[in-house]
C-alpha cells in the first residue's frame, strides 16, 4: 500500500508526490475509505501515480477526491482511478493513461466530475459506470476504447454514456 487515509481523515497536497511500485494483495497508489478526503491542489503541484500493483488511487466508502491540474496516474496494473460506494470524485486537468485495468471505474452511487483531462490507452478500457453512477464529462481526451455503462448511469456533458 502506497498512501492510506482512513476514517474520517483529510490528505490536502498543494506540492509533489510520487506514490509508486506498492505491491501486494489490494495494493493502491492512494487508497481513501471511509468518509474521508483527499485533495490535491495548487500551482505546483505535481503528482505521478505510478508502477503500482492495483489500482492508482482507490476511493470508496463515501469518500471524496479533488484534483487540479498536474496529476498523472498511469501504469498501473489495475484501474487507474476507482470511485465505489457513493463515493465523489472531481478531476480537471488530470492524466489517466496506459494502465491495466479501466482508466476511471466507478460504481454504486458514485459521482465522477472530470474536466480537460486525457484519459487514453487503459488496457481495459477508458471509462467504465455501473450501478446508479452520476458523471459530467467535459473537454476531455479520451481514448478510442468506448466509454460503458449500464442503464442504471446518469451521464452529461461532452461525453455520455452510449
Amino acid at each position: 500500500m502506497g498512501i492510506f487515509i482512513n476514517t474520517n481523515s483529510t490528505l490536502h497536497v498543494e506540492g509533489k508526490i510520487i506514490s509508486e511500485n506498492n505491491s501486494g494483495s489490494e495494493c493502491a497508489g492512494i487508497q481513501v475509505q471511509r468518509s474521508s478526503n483527499l485533495t490535491l491542489q495548487g500551482s505546483n503541484l505535481s503528482v505521478n501515480i505510478q508502477n503500482n500493483s492495483g489500482i492508482g488511487i482507490h476511493i470508496l466508502q463515501q469518500s471524496s477526491a479533488r484534483f487540479d491540474p498536474g496529476i498523472e496516474i498511469h501504469d498501473n496494473t489495475g484501474d487507474g482511478l476507482f470511485i465505489g460506494d457513493n463515493s465523489m470524485l472531481y478531476a480537471k486537468g488530470t492524466g489517466v493513461k496506459n494502465n491495466g485495468g479501466k482508466g476511471i471505474s466507478a460504481d454504486d452511487g458514485s459521482s465522477v466530475k472530470c474536466n480537460s483531462s486525457v484519459i487514453t490507452g487503459n488496457t481495459g478500457g477508458d471509462i467504465n459506470y455501473t450501478f446508479g453512477v452520476r458523471s459530467t464529462l467535459n473537454q476531455n481526451t479520451i481514448g478510442n476504447l468506448p466509454i460503458t455503462c449500464d442503464s442504471s448511469v446518469m451521464s452529461r456533458g461532452d461525453h455520455i454514456c452510449p
